[in-house]
């Protein structure tokens, strides 16, 4: 696992379907810090997925592809990487040198390592036939969606605290609003102003908030009567909670609890306004059961095609690479 949860929750669908398609065993490891004590696998206390073994399961083996991680399998992926790139230089691609490719699913090793940041359905799309057939032209988020609703469960303490919170406080219409504003700058003025229409259209509805400052948070309290909120702990200085620097001051397993009871809460809200610039938000995205028309998106690029998109990104990462060290570091 890296990164925020919308990413490894992405990847990890990515790849439970992989491991349907080549009838590999799943095993998922999440002891890299980020969202439980160093060293403690948060995904089992988090999520509940009859597809995935428990860590303990995986076997010792020196069969292990890429090569390069035989021996090393107690690492996280970024160690690993800073163990093998002791001079730190950010691509945004790194993470291809030191994974398995889903391109193919004949891989002769006994054990897979694999980590993106993003969901790798386009790596393996030519490989959905027989049962998986109608999968193959549908879009990636769409096939990804199937495999969340059949495969991924939160823990049934989150799932508790989702169920009581719609209780107290989901009576009535509720419109869920997920503002990503630290690293991944939602429009909040197109936000603002299209939720503002919809209110003088619909009176009585509630706006749920999800959101990683206190700066957004206050906005809305200041704009809106009725806004409701899921405890959550807010760094004051509004950096990606994922990236605080305080963060061993806090417990980082309840906020990765309070951050899926968001989650949950947002997919299970009447309408809804995200950014899917942010994967936390294609997740909620995902999660949502209302009528496609009824979950607007602000990203500016949704009408690009997903390739482009991909493209246009590179260049940018490129740009920064080449200015900071005078150089195009591929991947």
């Amino acid at each position: 696992g890296i990164a925020g949860l919308g990413n490894r929750i992405l990847f990890l669908l990515s790849s439970l379907l992989y491991a349907r398609l080549a009838g590999r065993k799943i095993v998922v490891d999440w002891r890299d810090g980020q969202y439980a004590e160093k060293g403690v696998n948060a995904f089992p206390l988090l999520f509940r997925c009859d597809s995935v073994l428990p860590l303990a399961d995986l076997p010792r083996s020196e069969s292990v592809e890429p090569a390069v991680w035989r021996g090393n399998l107690d690492f996280s992926a970024f160690e690993f990487k800073a163990r093998m790139e002791p001079e730190p230089r950010y691509h945004p691609e790194h993470w291809k040198r030191y994974s398995a490719g889903l391109h193919e699913l004949e891989h002769p090793e006994d054990i897979l390592v694999a980590w993106s940041y993003y969901q790798q359905v386009e790596q393996y799309r030519r490989h959905l036939k027989g049962p998986y057939a109608p999968f193959r032209h549908q879009p990636a988020m769409q096939i990804l969606r199937q495999v969340l609703k059949e495969e991924l469960v939160p823990e049934a303490g989150i799932d508790r605290r989702v169920k009581q919170f719609q209780q107290d406080h989901f009576d009535g219409k509720t419109i869920g609003v997920h503002a990503r504003y630290t690293d991944r700058k939602t429009r909040l003025p197109a936000l603002h102003r299209s939720l503002s229409r919809w209110l003088r259209r619909h009176q009585g509805w509630k706006i749920f908030l999800a959101t990683d400052t206190r700066t957004v948070a206050d906005d809305f309290a200041a704009r809106y009567p009725a806004v409701i909120e899921a405890p959550q702990w807010r760094p004051v200085n509004d950096v990606p909670l994922h990236h605080h620097r305080y963060r061993d001051n806090q417990d980082r397993l309840e906020m990765a609890r309070s951050a899926l009871v968001d989650l949950y809460l947002l997919g299970s809200c009447d309408r809804m306004l995200v950014d899917t610039r942010s994967s936390f938000s294609s997740v909620a995205a995902m999660l949502s059961n209302a009528p496609a028309g009824h979950v607007r998106d602000f990203n500016p690029g949704r009408f690009i095609p997903m390739r482009q998109r991909h493209r246009l990104w590179l260049a940018y990462h490129d740009a920064l690479y080449i200015a900071r060290y005078g150089f195009r570091r591929g991947p």
